[in-house]
């Protein structure tokens, strides 16, 4: 089969774990003897990053996978643009041009800057969308309100102006439902995305389908040394909630691993915490020993997560996790009793020495462990992915690519 991936960003022009998801499916449709290209934005990545990359061949090859680089050249004006009108604007050659190679699946992950949601409509075959965020109903990904705290009442233009972003008028009109109508599937991580976009199913179909972790880590036991948190370095991701609670325990080793808007206010903050270490952004080769070496992972989400990556990689390794008490993560870990729920500063406290029981934290250890892989493997995932393919084709009448999914799953 001839998958297309479109995607905003593509390792190593990414910032987490959800272009690490798209990767990690490309190669392994590819390895699978599938014919994979991923189409993603540089201009994106340059304008958020804030600093320069060396220019991008338009075309090359990631291992067994075509990489195309739409935006190389064009400047930010590009994203800005179709930030702004929900269009491709100045890429819209280039996909097109793409577009007509005629693909059996085009697949979409996170293209709020290739221009969504018109670029929907273009292509033919099955199309689908994974909901890697809530985009597509929250202008600001995840549910923050004002950069400090869980939405519950929608201010959306209010919130766009304090998270420093303009509105985008384009979610003031018809252009969402009509580009929605275009796609096949909303491919859910959770039941919590699904429940937060359900408003859209009068528009499309949701199917739920979970991230994965591949290949798998396997469990190595070792001394617990230290709590983890891992991820973005940003005020939805709640890392500043942890300086406070750590403060008050010296005795407990805190590591820090990503970056962000706030890498340098936690650092400062945390100048005198001895306790407290930051790793900057890691690979994951390097990351590995930290996961192994943790107690617990943190995950102190003042948003909304859909299925986040840490929480799977943790799960895959046997660690526990101990996170916000909210949305998917009040589900993952509820589902799989690999972990622990906070919902304030005391109860994190309660939380960081319930963890150490050595009665309690190896049985979280085998719930995490069994959640990974009844859940959260690659095989499962793809078994699924082709199911919904090879029914959405005969759907189509395509009978052809039907029975190749089928055949897949």
């Amino acid at each position: 089969m001839r998958f297309l991936m479109l995607t905003t960003f593509y390792p190593p022009w990414s910032f987490g774990g959800d272009a690490q998801m798209v990767h990690d499916l490309a190669h392994a449709l590819a390895a699978r003897g599938h014919d994979v290209t991923v189409a993603h934005s540089i201009a994106s990545y340059r304008l958020l990053e804030g600093n320069g990359s060396p220019p991008l061949e338009p075309e090359r090859r990631d291992g067994d996978v075509r990489v195309v680089v739409l935006d190389e050249g064009l400047g930010s004006v590009g994203p800005l643009a179709t930030y702004l009108t929900g269009r491709p604007a100045l890429m819209h050659r280039r996909i097109e041009k793409l577009l007509r190679e005629r693909f059996d699946v085009i697949h979409f992950h996170n293209p709020s800057l290739l221009g969504a949601p018109a670029l929907f409509a273009g292509g033919a075959g099955v199309k689908l969308l994974t909901l890697h965020d809530y985009w597509l109903v929250c202008p600001m990904n995840l549910f923050t309100r004002n950069r400090k705290e869980l939405c519950t009442k929608p201010t959306c233009i209010r919130c766009s102006l304090a998270h420093r972003r303009p509105p985008q008028p384009w979610r003031y009109t018809n252009l969402l439902p009509r580009s929605l109508r275009q796609l096949d599937a909303l491919l859910a991580t959770s039941r919590t995305s699904a429940h937060l976009h359900a408003p859209l199913e009068r528009h499309v179909r949701i199917e739920q389908l979970p991230n994965f972790v591949h290949p798998d880590p396997g469990v190595l036991r070792r001394e617990p040394r230290h709590f983890l948190f891992a991820g973005r370095l940003e005020p939805m991701k709640g890392p500043e909630r942890l300086l406070p609670v750590f403060a008050a325990r010296p005795h407990d080793a805190l590591v820090i691993a990503g970056k962000g808007g706030l890498e340098r206010e936690l650092e400062r903050r945390a100048a005198g915490l001895p306790n407290v270490r930051f790793t900057g952004r890691l690979p994951l080769e390097d990351l590995d020993p930290l996961y192994r070496d943790a107690t617990a992972v943190l995950m102190p989400t003042v948003g909304q997560e859909s299925c986040p990556l840490v929480l799977l990689e943790a799960q895959a390794r046997g660690i526990p996790v101990i996170g916000s008490d909210h949305g998917a993560l009040r589900e993952l870990i509820a589902d799989g009793g690999g972990g622990l729920l906070f919902g304030n500063d005391a109860e994190l406290h309660e939380a960081l020495d319930r963890v150490r029981d050595p009665a309690l934290r190896p049985a979280l250890a085998r719930n995490a462990r069994a959640a990974y892989l009844e859940r959260f493997t690659l095989d499962r995932h793809l078994a699924r992915y082709f199911a919904v393919i090879s029914e959405f084709a005969g759907a189509r009448g395509d009978r052809r690519l039907a029975g190749e999914a089928r055949a897949a799953a």
